[in-house]
């Protein structure tokens, strides 16, 4: 049965159905019925508590679908560490303020209403395109709604539109702010740029030691030392384990035997074929080419097929159409079918090479089945050496004594930094691989009771924090080559830039973009029309520097860094094409009506500020709190 009802669900029309539905309660949430009211509410607005159960509910739905997306490694601990909590509180706090101004102001929808709605939603309608009631009946099943909830959440619904729409209804945004707008973004402009590069100018002067001390003090942001961790742990890897595991012959073949397809490659064959509706066409074609006459050229004269539209290249057998498979391999190489009929037309084919199926003997396989087997008996050694390691930590034992008592060895890193760098910035080669190893090493404190932790690559780990070197300064001999290399780079950048000012003075004088560019020895260019989104991207201009350029006026020269900060540019304004919103009206609603999303967007924010006010919103954190250490609360899918 439940494998019949996930069929039900999988179809197109219920995910169309719960499409509309989650698209309903992703804006205002479950309906009131389907509230588990607990002693306690996670938040209060106006009259109306938020209870900690449908909290927990809606969190707990949009977990599920994260995981959907990336796996169900992603868990409830990451959801509230990326904002959830507050993301779901809001919306259930936003749903609660209009719920409170729909009850004040009587908004509800009529039974005459809801049956419109209802017997108009498609995702009711039969073949024939009328409502069908038995229909109606097997997607509220299928969704979980018996058919009064689902006309009371329908009926809450669309007293909330009713709200909104009296709102945000009707708001477009003008003609003049649209124009305007338009011919903003629109407008296009060529220019010429001369680069000079930083690294051109050549030598500067060496910074003193007094700069280097004063740049040490006002930058030190770039001269810290990342905190550093001294750790104890200890790792638990299948892999260790593996080679103590004994493996047996009849447990080698019963294992080749249930993976023998796996050890197996079917018969391979490259395939050429030409499709042609009519029958006789194909015939002709067959015949033909069995005759001798070349593949290709028939294929242009017959089918009006090229030589490359033919090729179908290396296929298994489940690769064709079943009509045409088993023909398909039947032939011989270089053989030329008869026409074969499919849904698809008339096949005619031709076998250009074939690849036997080839089968792994146990011998060919014997080693990678007794890693496999090993590792496999070696995962449930490790989870039971791993309770025995939660058991010691559980009755006081350290690290090295849990090591000693149960012959593991335990390893030590000192002075690691959170990218598992040491105080050189070289990598820690004896750092435990884990993904979340240090992650946790950095979020435990000095003291603090080691917990056993299973790692998504399968390992176990145990971690104890030794010592903590705080972030600090580096001093002044440790980065001296640093501060040198920064101060004369920032020296060349403004030499570079003091050069492409006294080149843009020639240019506003008249002389040709190309003759100063030769003089200097410098790069010229001219760029594409561009529009303003486009000038850093395509140009190298950054940002500050796009933004005189689209201030410039026709032929006014600027300068400014390039985007990657590795030159200056003096730039010249050559033609400013304005945009014409006439002449791209599609562009021109398409703009329209995302202002008027936005503006109305921002009319129902004050809204909801506004309702705020009068329905005071409490938010209990001690109970969002309570509800995930509970056992097992936060666990509730």
């Amino acid at each position: 049965m439940l494998n019949a009802m996930r069929k039900s669900v999988g179809t197109w029309v219920v995910r169309g159905f719960l499409g509309i539905l989650v698209l309903s309660f992703a804006v205002w949430g479950i309906e009131d019925i389907f509230r588990i009211q607990p002693d306690s509410a996670v938040a209060t607005v106006g009259d109306i508590e938020i209870g900690g159960q449908e909290f927990l509910n809606e969190f707990n739905a949009e977990v599920r679908q994260m995981q959907a997306n990336l796996g169900t490694t992603f868990d409830r601990d990451q959801a509230r560490a990326l904002g959830f909590v507050d993301r779901t509180l809001d919306r259930l706090t936003r749903r609660a303020l209009f719920d409170q101004e729909v009850y004040r102001l009587g908004l509800t929808l009529t039974d005459d209403e809801i049956r419109d709605q209802i017997r108009n939603n498609p995702a009711f309608r039969g073949s024939l395109g009328n409502f069908d009631r038995f229909l109606y009946e097997q997607r509220l099943a299928q969704a979980g709604f018996t058919e009064e909830r689902f006309i009371a959440a329908t009926r809450g619904d669309g007293a909330r539109d009713q709200l909104l729409t009296t709102i945000t209804g009707g708001i477009q945004a003008g003609d003049p702010l649209v124009d305007a707008i338009f011919r903003y973004e629109q407008e296009k402009r060529v220019f010429t740029i001369l680069a000079i590069a930083n690294d051109s100018v050549g030598d500067v002067a060496a910074p003193t030691d007094s700069e280097i001390a004063t740049y040490h003090d006002e930058n030190q942001d770039r001269f810290m030392a990342p905190e550093l961790r001294s750790l104890t742990f200890i790792l638990l890897r299948p892999e260790d384990l593996a080679e103590e595991i004994r493996v047996g012959d009849e447990a080698i073949m019963d294992t080749y035997e249930s993976r023998r397809a796996e050890f197996s490659r079917p018969e391979r064959r490259t395939v050429e074929q030409v499709v042609v509706q009519d029958a006789d066409v194909a015939q002709q074609f067959s015949k033909r080419a069995n005759a001798g006459e070349d593949f290709y050229a028939l294929a242009s004269e017959l089918a009006s097929t090229e030589a490359d539209d033919t090729k179908l290249g290396e296929v298994l057998r489940d690769d064709l159409l079943e009509e045409v498979a088993d023909a398909t391999f039947a032939l011989a190489a270089n053989g030329i079918s008869d026409p074969i009929e499919s849904a698809l037309g008339w096949h005619v084919v031709r076998v250009t090479e074939i690849v036997p199926a080839d089968v792994q003997s146990l011998d060919d396989v014997r080693e990678q089945i007794v890693a496999d087997l090993r590792l496999e008996g070696a995962q449930d050694a490790l989870f039971e050496l791993s309770n025995r390691v939660d058991d010691e930590l559980a009755g006081g034992a350290n690290l090295e004594e849990i090591a000693e008592n149960l012959s593991l060895t335990h390893g030590r890193v000192v002075e690691v930094d959170g990218g598992g760098r040491n105080r050189a910035g070289q990598p820690v080669d004896n750092l435990p691989k884990a993904p979340e190893f240090l992650r946790t090493a950095f979020t435990t404190e000095i003291g603090e009771e080691p917990l056993l932790s299973e790692s998504e690559d399968g390992s176990y780990y145990v971690v104890r924090v030794d010592d903590i070197v705080e972030r600090a300064l580096r001093p002044i001999n440790e980065v001296r080559d640093q501060i040198v290399s920064a101060i004369e780079a920032e020296r060349r950048a403004q030499a570079a830039a003091d050069r492409a000012s006294e080149l843009a003075d020639r240019a506003r004088g008249g002389t040709d973009m190309e003759a100063i560019g030769r003089d200097a020895g410098a790069t010229v260019a001219v760029s594409d029309p561009v529009v303003r989104g486009q000038a850093a991207r395509d140009a190298n201009l950054s940002a500050d520097l796009a933004r005189d350029v689209f201030a410039a006026s026709n032929g006014e020269v600027v300068t400014g860094a390039s985007l990657d900060g590795t030159a200056h540019l003096v730039v010249r304004v050559d033609d400013v094409q304005d945009a014409d919103p006439n002449k791209d009206r599609q562009a021109i609603e398409r703009l329209r009506g995302f202002l008027s999303q936005a503006i109305a967007g921002d009319i129902l924010a004050q809204y909801r500020d506004a309702l705020s006010q009068r329905y005071p919103v409490e938010r209990n954190d001690w109970v969002i709190d309570s509800l995930f250490d509970a056992t097992g609360a936060h666990r509730t899918m």
